[in-house]
């Protein structure tokens, strides 16, 4: 889970992002201060925090809400999308000319043969 990304995931669609089920955090400041923050409490470091990246702060701990899991999941990951992008890369890769026959070494020139 991301917090410091908005905590997209698989039940996003369902119960929104993670962030929204976090009441407050423990924080390690830039100055290397633990702080404990939420809406009510330093909100401004709370929200940079969420959703920051980790440019505001690092996450040591978070208070989340959990929601019910269902009795059963049904995951599907279809590649075959991703395989035939890649496989195109490669082939665009391929055609090109990236080795070079000559290399310069310490300010010499050198042959080389691939």
């Amino acid at each position: 889970m991301a917090l410091s990304n908005t905590g997209v995931g698989g039940q996003t669609f369902r119960y929104g992002p993670q962030i929204n089920s976090v009441p407050q955090l423990e924080v390690v400041t830039g100055k290397g201060e633990i702080v404990t923050c939420s809406a009510g409490k330093q909100p401004e470091l709370f929200f940079a925090v969420l959703g920051g990246l980790g440019q505001f702060g690092i996450i040591n701990k978070a208070r989340i809400f959990l929601a019910p899991a269902p009795q059963k999941v049904v995951y599907v990951l279809e590649l075959k999308l991703l395989l035939a992008a890649v496989l195109q890369h490669q082939l665009s890769l391929s055609s090109l000319d990236l080795v070079s026959e000559e290399i310069f070494c310490n300010g010499h020139h050198e042959e080389q043969f691939l």
